[in-house]
């Protein structure tokens, strides 16, 4: 107990003697005097109150006026050297102690050159404080906004304060003075690169959006009044370029969409007005009136940017970051609008947003510009192919006189033609998926145009295909893919129309004999068939899966559907429905050309109901070299060299997801060759043990991947990860250097295990008797101990007093619409930790539910 007493006393000695705090300080009585003389000692005064009370008197006040305050000599008694802190002092200042001045930061009245709003401290000479008398601001306001002086008062040593405020003065001065200077260096670089480049009007919109922000930033830096005395002139140029930033700003945002018509010609008009007023207004009140009204116009401008990114993001790039920039500014707009009416105190945010959201895309347009720079090498590459289809299809046009072969030319060229123009109409920026699909659309026409030569030749003979030709093993996935992919380019200006394929893990390794060329062209026409029925607006789904005929290729679309009478009859040649200009070949072409492959085609629908085509072919067995899955052995490190960051991604995601971190294997990522060389060098037993996953074609390097993997003898350790994986070339040089493949697409389908890992219990609910069976059998291997149920309620059952940590996966689909996350969500509540979602569909189709992992329908037990 006395201990307690002496600690409370020495907590209040200390208490007694502690410095003046800004709430002692804010505590105090003030008083307001006016006038020329109104530091003088008899000068008349009037009581204001307490801190909060006199800056609410202070609000719009302009011209000559006094604040006096009176320090207690427990105020500053323990400080060695005392100095006040009072904030930003607007306009011009003068301190006086005891009827002495102490300090300035310009005469009143002001006659020339003077520092504006910054920070402002005060050495107080002790002799002075001794001799008693009251601490009296001298204050020359006349800018209407704010309370002026003391949004914030402090006592303390004069180190400390000075420290304080040099700091403060130097993030308000020093720091937007090398900012501006900085970003009218980006402006003038930006504007050079793109002058001339009419396609490129939002980045000149964006240079200039840099150089006025720079300028309207170096007004408010204060390095102006270094050479011009006139605060008006300074004031109106402050608010003239702050005006020019955010219509230029404002118009970069909007884009070119013609939604945004209306929204651009509110905001050219609005900032034409009141740039008008700034400008031409006669008096400093009338100026800082135009720009206080300018400030909220720019500020519902903002709030209309925002709702109008979001309105149409899917048809902005990068809607997100857009949406993000413009809520900063809006912050410190609001900021800043709350200080103009004195709800706030503190700095102006403006300018430090602009410079932050400046930056943020500065990055995104110097990205840009390196995707143009690595494009403009690919365009001639683009352009000679073009000439040389041209000519391919001449030479057919030539040979095709006449009936059915001319009818199939005329039907077929048409859409990979389409797609090709597409692209090449924006091959001045094409990244890696629109250089795969002009190769693909290429080399589809240059196949066709031979196809068709040959068929000219000779005569159509009996065998396996329609035309004769052998049959080739297809992994049918990397067929469907580059079609579709050719589609959405074709149809991409039909905003309403959506084109999906959505690759499973059922759809991984499902191959047929075919012939390559014409199921192209099967797909590509049925595609064709179902956008033609949708109009405006619609989606397409395809999809891929095992099927108790073999494989099932489905096209569906939710079009207006075909009447049963009609349906019957589709599929004969000379028949066609809602398509006009029709002339019943595609269907025709594609049932009997499946039909000579052992395969078939049929149609359901319903009117109203949409229409499904259902093309139905042998399943094959999958190549010796095929890769069924990547099997990861604990300790081997797996590297992977790809110049595309999404495929890195994409592998660290999987490898992740089956655990590779937990069991000691090492991702290592490589984008150059030289640090792939270097790594082999220097690791000599890691290297001879890894698993590699190489890209082939590594832009602006001469190597590929499989240079790199002969020139490393690295051999069959080496997977290719490549959407070149048709060229022959390609296939060819792997198969030398025994070197197996998985096209690009399929990478994150390929199932990834790892060996000896799984748990020793598990527990299964799935309702497909044959997945039970194969879980049952690892099981075995693996010596672990495992569970299988069919229905909900069997399992639990089973799962009464078990282990609450117990592994348990469960089927997405369990047939009776009973869904397997509701399942598992029942569990999760019951207090069951492991549960892990066994689903043949796409990890980012259950992203939302992030308590729930996600694993293919393969054992855990590899």
């Amino acid at each position: 107990m006395n201990a307690l007493k002496t600690t409370l006393s020495v907590l209040l000695l200390l208490a007694a003697a502690a410095p003046a705090t800004a709430a002692d300080l804010a505590e105090k009585t003030y008083y307001i005097s006016e006038g020329p003389a109104c530091e003088a000692k008899g000068a008349p005064r009037a009581e204001a109150g307490d801190l909060a009370a006199l800056k609410k008197l202070l609000v719009g006040k302009t011209g000559i006026y006094c604040v006096s305050w009176r320090l207690e000599k427990k105020d500053w008694e323990d400080l060695k050297d005392p100095a006040i802190y009072l904030g930003r002092v607007g306009d011009v200042s003068e301190l006086y102690l005891g009827g002495r001045k102490i300090g300035l930061t310009s005469q009143i009245p002001a006659l020339g050159w003077h520092l504006h709003a910054l920070h402002s401290s005060y050495y107080l000479p002790v002799s002075l404080l001794a001799a008693g008398g009251d601490l009296t601001l001298k204050v020359d306001k006349f800018f209407r906004a704010g309370s002026g002086p003391l949004d914030d008062i402090e006592l303390g040593s004069w180190d400390d304060i000075r420290r304080k405020t040099r700091w403060r003065n130097y993030l308000q001065t020093d720091l937007l003075l090398l900012l501006s200077i900085l970003f009218l260096f980006v402006g003038a670089l930006i504007l050079g690169i793109f002058r001339r480049h009419p396609q490129f009007s939002s980045y000149r919109t964006f240079s200039f959006a840099c150089v006025t922000g720079a300028l309207f930033s170096l007004s408010l830096s204060r390095v102006l009044y270094f050479f011009i005395s006139d605060y008006a002139a300074i004031y109106k140029y402050n608010c003239t370029v702050g005006a020019l930033f955010f219509y230029f700003f404002l118009t970069y945002f909007y884009g070119t969409l013609r939604s945004a018509h209306y929204f651009r010609a509110v905001n050219g008009w609005g900032t034409g007005v009141f740039l008008a007023g700034i400008l031409f207004s006669p008096t400093l009140k009338g100026t800082a009136d135009f720009y206080a009204a300018w400030l909220f116009f720019a500020y519902l401008n903002l709030l209309l940017v925002l709702g109008h990114t979001f309105y149409s993001r899917r048809d902005l790039p990068g809607y997100l970051s857009r949406a993000a920039g413009t809520a900063v500014l809006l912050a410190a707009f609001t900021h800043d609008i709350l200080v103009y009416i004195d709800l706030a105190s503190g700095a102006n945010m403006i300018p430090y947003a602009i410079f932050l959201v400046l930056f943020a895309f500065v990055f995104i347009v110097l990205t840009d510009m390196e995707q143009i720079y690595l494009a403009a090498s690919k365009t001639d590459f683009a352009v000679r192919e073009r000439n040389k289809m041209e000519e391919d299809l001449t030479r057919v046009a030539g040979i095709a006189a006449v009936g059915q072969m001319a009818a199939q030319v005329a039907h077929d060229i048409r859409s990979p033609l389409a797609a090709l123009d597409a692209s090449l109409k924006s091959a001045s920026q094409l990244p890696e998926d629109q250089r795969v699909m002009v190769r693909h659309a290429v080399n589809r026409i240059r196949d066709i145009a031979n196809n068709l030569l040959e068929k000219t030749r000779r005569r159509p003979s009996a065998g396996p295909g329609a035309s004769g030709e052998p049959l080739q093993l297809a992994l049918l996935s990397s067929l469907v893919d580059p079609v579709v992919t050719e589609k959405r380019l074709q149809f991409g200006a039909r905003a309403g129309i959506n084109i999906d394929f959505e690759l499973t893990r059922e759809s991984y390794g499902l191959f047929a004999r075919v012939q390559p060329v014409e199921l192209g062209r099967v797909i590509s026409n049925l595609v064709n068939n179902a956008v033609e029925v949708l109009g405006e607006k619609g989606s397409v789904r395809l999809g891929l899966a095992p099927g108790a005929g073999g494989v099932q290729l489905t096209v569906t679309d939710d079009g207006p559907g075909i009447p049963h009478e009609i349906l019957q009859k589709l599929g004969q040649r000379g028949e066609t429905y809602g398509k006009a200009g029709g002339y019943g070949l595609g269907l025709y072409h594609a049932r009997t050309t499946l039909e000579a492959w052992g395969g078939g085609l049929s149609l359901t629908s319903a009117p109203g109901r949409g229409t499904t085509v259902t093309v139905t072919l042998p399943r094959a067995e999958a190549p010796a070299d095929f890769v069924r899955g990547l099997a990861l052995a604990p300790g081997r490190a797996v590297v992977v060299l790809d110049d595309d960051s999404t495929i890195h991604h994409v592998w660290q995601s999987r490898f992740k997801q089956a655990g590779a971190p937990e069991r000691d294997i090492d991702i290592i990522h490589f984008i150059e060759p030289v640090r792939l060389r270097k790594w082999v060098k220097s690791n000599p037993e890691k290297a001879a043990e890894a698993l590699y996953l190489f890209d082939y074609e590594l832009i602006g390097y001469a190597e590929t991947g499989l240079s790199l993997a002969a020139e490393l003898g690295l051999g069959s350790k080496v997977i290719l990860v490549t959407s070149r994986h048709e060229e022959k070339t390609v296939a060819d040089e792997a198969r030398r250097l025994k070197v197996r493949v998985i096209p690009k697409p399929l990478a994150g389908l390929v199932p990834v295990t790892i060996k000896g890992s799984g748990p020793k219990r598990a527990v299964l609910l799935d309702d497909d008797m044959l997945v039970q069976m194969n879980w049952k059998l690892a099981a075995r291997a693996a010596g672990a101990e495992f569970s299988a149920y069919e229905t909900p309620e069997e399992l639990a059952s089973g799962l009464d007093g078990a282990a609450k940590d117990t592994p348990l996966y469960i089927d997405s689909e369990l047939g009776r619409g009973v869904r397997g996350e509701e399942v598992a969500r029942e569990l999760l509540e019951k207090g069951f930790t492991d549960l892990t979602l066994a689903t043949g569909h796409p990890p980012e189709r259950f992203a939302a539910l992030t308590w729930l992992k996600i694993a293919g329908k393969e054992p855990p037990w590899g």
